[in-house]
């Protein structure tokens, strides 16, 4: 994911930690005390796993244990797979209603 700019990936983060904290998992979420585009990923039981830092460059995943990380990295992946899903959706059917307009242009011929 690239960013416009850096308010658009403060937004993002912003979301995320939202989405992170609002679903039925083993992972809740926190900014970091210093900024509020880095989010630490916690266990249930407050082991802090995996950080992200959101920047205009995209999302940087930095594994915080040797072994637990990959449980709230597959749960970032799904949320990321989730928010590209409806984009491209979104694409798909504008591509479609944009196609069925041009489509129609010559019927009176």
């Amino acid at each position: 994911m690239n960013f416009i700019d850096e308010k658009e990936a403060k937004q993002t983060a912003k979301k995320f930690l939202f989405l992170i904290n609002s679903t039925a998992s083993n992972h809740c979420a926190g900014f970091d005390d210093k900024t509020d585009t880095t989010i630490n990923i916690e266990t249930t039981y407050c082991d802090p796993v995996l950080s992200l830092e959101f920047s205009k460059d995209g999302i940087h995943f930095i594994p915080l244990v040797d072994t637990t990380w990959q449980g709230a990295f597959f749960e970032v992946m799904r949320i990321i797979y989730m928010w590209e899903y409806r984009e491209i959706k979104e694409e798909e059917e504008e591509a479609k209603k944009t196609k069925d307009d041009e489509d129609g242009v010559f019927d009176w011929v």
